[in-house]
């Protein structure tokens, strides 16, 4: 107590280092990015990221879009006419690595030579020549529209590997391209009419940067704006209501501003950092300044804090490590976006808690003394009757509780039960369309695109085989032609592109050798000395689960058509998919650890095997139920769920460290007055944090609605628990010592 007495001397100028911090901060905040790229989630697998290098030395990026267009137009010389201008113009655009579609294939070589050669003079024999054209079929230039008289035709446009902000101008640019839809010459509205759209892995990454930041921009103001109301229904005063909002803005403007600084952008799992700490700091606050008020009422201010913070300093620093616990155990994922949330919210925290044992006490030391005839306490007045209606509650179900402590127990372990049925039925979900609800443009964009045969995404099989060459003769791209069969006869394969596609749309070397833009598109296929080729399978947008067999298969059919030869599977998707891959057993070893920090926690302090025991349960309890909910509801790990048990049970051990602190002053260690006086801050702050989170669930983005709905569930039982479960437990057992004092 006496570093806090030194500090309370010296308050002004505690909170005037504080605020500077804050404000030097703040430029960061100017500076902070969203980026949910493919390569964010990649595993740091030093020989996976070294075979995509490789791959992106050997044949370049395979960073790429596809521009959809169908309709009867296209059936028309007005239509082609603008489809070939089409592809050249997005060829033109200054991030396009290059553009490859129907233009480029049967009109760009003609061209050249001064031929009239686009568009086509007859459009119903172009068709015939596209549909017999391996080439076309297989990398999805033209493909069935599904509909009489329509036809649908893609444009693959690659992408340099850029900032997402410069990525996010390129794609509006395509897209300005494509729409509206243009109205061709004299023909009519129904032939002229074109339905349009762009689809990509890239276009997936910007829907989900578009979430994220709407996230941000609406929800976390509305989460706000729904704990300053709960607060300012029970204090009743400006003043009090902005009292630890302070703390709680000044750690998260120091933390976000930090990130900016360090130019550390948002990805969809790190938005949930903002919420995070702000319900944590927000609800730990609240906490200390029921107790100050309660002690104000018959003291002066810095009397007030030192008795607070006698009763509240420990649950304040121990629920701060815990807390750190359950948040910096997700470090241990391979996930990099869910390691990175438990670096920096374990950071966080100890920020917080580190604010909350200096700034707020110097804050609260700074409320105005008053009048001895007329109590003037602005920051502090209140009216009591939430109070009351609150403390008389928490010893109504304590009381409760302690009187049929049987049917207590009976009641909580058939809920256990049924929760441990349901945890067992936990699914993962490492599928990104499932990111989006049904309907949503992206997504039905892509699952139109794979209707018709053509896939967004690609696994990439790389064979080299060595100083033979086999790849610059007709026998080795026939070789690869007939690979690239086989690989189309397997489940999930939508299609195969690869050297042997290009030569059997020609069939001729000296052909092939006349043929400029095929010859551009083979260096893409294969590299110059014919050592190595590639074969790119367009895959479905599936989850690991689903596209693991098929990934495993396909190497497998490399090796047993080229003997000897060195195969490698790699892309960008299979990279994401592998990271996406571990979230259960991050899930696992996360919880796990956090387990073994609080136990440890717990019976350091408390040094009693049944006191320990009695705290362990009303908090592991909370997160069983959540993790059968997900089991019974059919919600899946994904790469924010999986984040759910250790946090939920970082999270909940900060009312049962309160209880205890007050369980401690209690003469005969009285369950029941301890939860009396504790219950209206366990009842605010459980507001204000299922209040936060139920505004996450809010989320038009599918992992942060599960993410917040999940954890106001958790947070509404583990009130449930500390309220009746806890008083229960603690009957007959003594409380522990009181060392350990802040």
């Amino acid at each position: 107590m006496r570093l806090l007495e030194a500090l309370l001397a010296r308050r002004r100028g505690v909170v005037a280092l504080w605020l500077a911090l804050a404000a030097a901060a703040a430029p960061g905040l100017l500076r902070l990015s969203v980026d949910n790229s493919a390569e964010v989630f990649f595993v740091r697998d030093a020989e996976r990221l070294e075979r995509y290098r490789r791959f992106q030395m050997d044949f370049g990026r395979d960073r790429a879009v596809r521009l959809v267009v169908s309709g009867a137009a296209l059936r028309t010389r007005e239509g082609l006419t603008w489809l070939g201008d089409l592809e050249q113009r997005a060829a033109a655009l200054p991030d396009v690595f290059g553009a490859a579609g129907l233009w480029r294939h049967h009109g760009s070589d003609r061209q050249e030579q001064g031929m009239p050669a686009w568009p086509p003079e007859d459009p119903e024999a172009f068709w015939a020549e596209v549909g017999a054209d391996p080439l076309d079929r297989q990398a999805g230039f033209a493909v069935g529209s599904g509909l009489p008289g329509e036809e649908t035709a893609t444009i693959l446009v690659a992408l340099y590997n850029v900032p997402a902000r410069r990525q996010e101008e390129t794609l509006r640019r395509l897209e300005a391209m494509l729409a509206p839809p243009p109205r061709l010459g004299s023909l009519g509205p129904e032939t002229a009419s074109l339905r349009t759209a762009v689809v990509g892995l890239p276009v997936v990454q910007r829907a989900i940067d578009r979430e994220v930041a709407a996230f941000a921009r609406r929800l976390l103001p509305l989460l706000a704006l729904a704990a300053v109301g709960l607060l300012a229904l029970v204090f009743r005063r400006p003043g009090a209501v902005l009292l630890p909002l302070v703390p709680t803005g000044v750690s998260l403007g120091i933390v976000f501003g930090l990130r900016g600084a360090l130019g550390r952008p948002i990805n969809m799992v790190e938005v949930l950092l903002a919420p995070l700490l702000f319900v944590l700091a927000l609800a730990t606050a609240v906490h200390v300044q029921m107790r100050f008020r309660e002690l104000r009422r018959s003291m002066d201010a810095t009397e007030a804090v030192l008795h607070t913070y006698r009763e509240k300093g420990w649950p304040v620093l121990w629920t701060g490590i815990t807390t750190m616990a359950g948040f910096g155990s997700l470090a241990v994922s391979g996930v990099p976006p869910v390691r990175s949330l438990g670096v920096w919210s374990a950071g966080g925290l100890a920020l917080i808690t580190l604010v909350l044992l200096t700034l707020f006490p110097a804050l609260l030391a700074l409320v105005p003394e008053g009048s001895s005839r007329r109590r003037r306490l602005p920051l502090v007045r209140h009216d009591r009757r939430y109070d009351r209606w609150a403390a008389a509650r928490g010893r109504a179900w304590a009381t409760t509780a302690v009187a049929r402590r049987g049917r207590v127990f009976l009641v909580f372990a058939i809920v256990a039960l049924l929760a441990v049925t349901g945890a067992v039925r936990l699914q993962r979900d490492t599928n990104l369309l499932s990111y989006f609800p049904a309907g949503h443009p992206v997504r039905s964009g892509i699952e139109r695109l794979e209707r018709l045969g053509v896939g967004a995404v690609a696994a990439e099989v790389v064979i080299d085989v060595g100083p033979c060459a086999p790849f610059l003769t007709p026998e080795g791209l026939e070789a690869l032609a007939r690979l690239g069969d086989s690989m189309r006869r397997e489940p999930e394969v939508l299609s195969v592109i690869g050297a042997g596609e290009v030569w059997r749309s020609v069939g001729s070397l000296d052909e092939l050798a006349s043929r400029p833009e095929l010859e551009d598109l083979l260096t893409v296929l294969r590299t110059r000395d014919g050592r190595q080729a590639r074969l790119s399978v367009l895959l479905p947008m599936r989850g690991f689960e689903e596209l693991e067999p098929l990934l495993d298969r396909l190497p497998e059919l490399a090796r047993a058509a080229f003997p000897g030869a060195r195969v490698r599977l790699t892309g960008r998707y299979p990279l994401v998919l592998a990271a996406l891959h571990g979230v259960f057993a991050t899930m696992i070893a996360s919880l796990s650890l956090t387990f073994l920090v609080v136990a440890g926690i717990f019976g350091v302090l408390l040094r009693n095997g049944r006191l320990t025991v009695a705290a362990l349960i009303p908090n592991l309890w909370p997160v069983l139920c959540v993790l059968g909910a997900m089991g019974w509801l059919g919600v899946p790990v994904d790469s924010t769920t999986v984040m759910i048990a250790s946090v939920v049970l970082g999270l909940v051990v900060d009312d049962t460290f309160h209880t205890l602190g007050r369980f401690r002053y209690e003469v005969g260690g009285s369950a029941i007055s301890a939860l009396q006086h504790t219950a209206p801050a366990h009842l605010l702050t459980s507001m204000v944090l299922v209040a936060g989170f139920g505004v996450c669930g809010l989320s038009g983005f599918v992992p942060i609605a599960r993410f917040g709905a999940l954890m106001a569930l958790a947070l509404g039982l583990a009130l449930a628990a500390d309220l009746l479960l806890v008083p229960a437990l603690l009957v007959g057992l003594r409380p522990p010592t009181r060392g350990a004092e802040a």
